[in-house]
């Protein structure tokens, strides 16, 4: 079993200016490199403390050129914000500065907020990302890009530097409601997916992409990434303690910036099927929905969360894991404790499931 480091980029610290925090993420990820992490990753978010993290391709950039051999996922570029010319070259030049360690996520967006900011209508966000997608994808094998449109009509061009190898199974994209699902397996990516409970909610989605994937492509896809938040101590109590503390922080501040209380994704094309995930939300309670989501997260001593990705995989089968170490406002002192100790008794238990 794979698991790698997910870098989140908030900022609900108490003191911590944003360059503090940046410089503490960025750290993390220097930290996920020497200590035996199968690959770090950085998502994309806009205009909120919720996640800092502008441009993640830079980030890894700089982070390529600070660690030596750990796989850089991109997870992910939102496609309907974007050039996907330049996401093509980008993408391709960090492959070159980090030695072909790159993995290419892509994802469409949720958060109403940052779309407006964008000047960028929602209900155009599944068939932009379809179209940019494919694009970018023809781009990372062929060194040519050219688009048809409607959105993207780009003129065949030739990009320098030409890819130094194939992107084939280096493609990532999240999927959380099932035409993301279908979408991945059809464009041949990994399943990305966020834990929000517990693994007989995910596992319908997660044998829909593989039975898709399948039938797609031929062959069977590689495990699903399952993004988790997480914490470790040698002692019970303290882990729930430090666990309830930071992810309750986390979970509003996610609530938040997606508007999670709002009506609009029942008038928003695409996005209706997050409406009822809106109003389960208000059904529970916020406090309610808070303790689902963080009892369905991986976290506790080294021998609890050893058991708790076997008992996982028990119900999913193969999945990789990708874990948010950093997150509702966490010292860095705390976290890179918790990494630590992550990496020495967990690590190795877990790569060998």
């Amino acid at each position: 079993m794979r698991v790698g480091i997910q870098l989140i980029f908030q900022n609900l610290h108490e003191s911590l200016s944003d360059a503090e925090m940046v410089r503490g993420e960025v750290a993390l990820g220097e930290l996920a490199d020497r200590s035996g992490f199968d690959f770090l990753g950085l998502p994309e978010h806009h205009f909120d403390a919720y996640s800092m993290s502008p441009d993640n391709i830079q980030t890894l950039t700089w982070l390529a050129a600070r660690t030596t051999s750990i796989p850089l996922l991109i997870s992910a570029a939102i496609m309907p914000w974007h050039d996907p010319l330049r996401v093509a070259e980008k993408t391709i030049l960090l492959d070159i500065l980090s030695e072909g360690r790159v993995l290419f996520g892509v994802g469409r967006g949720l958060a109403r907020m940052e779309y407006e900011a964008f000047r960028q209508d929602m209900a155009e966000a599944r068939d932009r990302y379809n179209e940019s997608t494919a694009m970018v994808l023809q781009a990372l094998e062929t060194g040519v890009i050219r688009g048809e449109g409607p959105y993207y009509v780009q003129p065949e061009i030739e990009l320098r530097p030409r890819p130094i190898a194939s992107f084939q199974d280096r493609v990532y994209a999240v999927a959380v409601s099932q035409d993301s699902v279908e979408s991945a397996a059809d464009i041949g990516a990994v399943m990305m997916t966020f834990t929000q409970k517990g693994p007989e909610h995910h596992l319908p989605l997660i044998q829909h992409y593989r039975e898709r994937f399948e039938k797609a492509q031929g062959k069977k896809p590689q495990p699903p990434v399952l993004i988790d938040f997480t914490y470790c101590n040698e002692d019970a109590d303290v882990a729930e303690e430090v666990v309830r503390k930071h992810l309750l922080a986390n979970y509003v501040a996610t609530h938040h910036h997606y508007d999670m209380g709002g009506e609009h994704f029942r008038r928003t094309k695409g996005y209706e099927n997050y409406q009822a995930q809106a109003e389960e939300v208000r059904a529970l309670g916020l406090e309610k929905a808070a303790e689902e989501y963080i009892n369905a997260q991986i976290w506790g001593t080294p021998g609890q969360m050893v058991d708790k990705f076997r008992k996982r995989a028990e119900a999913l089968g193969p999945f990789a894991s990708s874990l948010a170490i950093s997150y509702g406002g966490m010292p860095f002192e705390t976290a890179t404790e918790s990494m630590r100790l992550i990496a020495e008794e967990v690590l190795p238990a877990v790569q060998r499931i």
